[in-house]
């Protein structure tokens, strides 16, 4: 069973985790290796995945868990909090040139 529960600081391992495994799955092909390794240091660190956990920049799901629903899920249930928490009525996403996953998941 897929749960869905809201990031907080005991999830900053984790998510830190699921960031640098899926942004070398996105991107190897596409992305020196150096340029992603420099992003996963400056993004994807316990410091500030701390600072920033309650803001959401990226839509990353563990490589290994992909197909199972989970991203729908996912958008799903921020879509839901934004319009509940903020009365958001417009949401938009937008996909970097390359990323064949995150371009298939639209």
């Amino acid at each position: 069973m897929i749960q869905i529960v809201k990031a907080d600081e005991s999830r900053v391992e984790g998510i830190s985790s699921v960031c640098t495994n899926a942004c070398w799955a996105t991107y190897s092909e596409t992305h020196q290796s150096g340029y992603i390794e420099e992003s996963i240091k400056e993004y994807y660190n316990h410091e500030r995945i701390l600072r920033e956990v309650g803001e959401l920049f990226v839509l990353y799901l563990d490589p290994t868990r992909r197909n199972e629903g989970i991203g729908t899920k996912l958008l799903d249930a921020i879509t839901q909090q934004q319009k509940e928490e903020f009365g958001a009525e417009k949401q938009w996403v937008s996909v970097q040139k390359g990323n064949r996953k995150g371009i298939l998941f639209l």
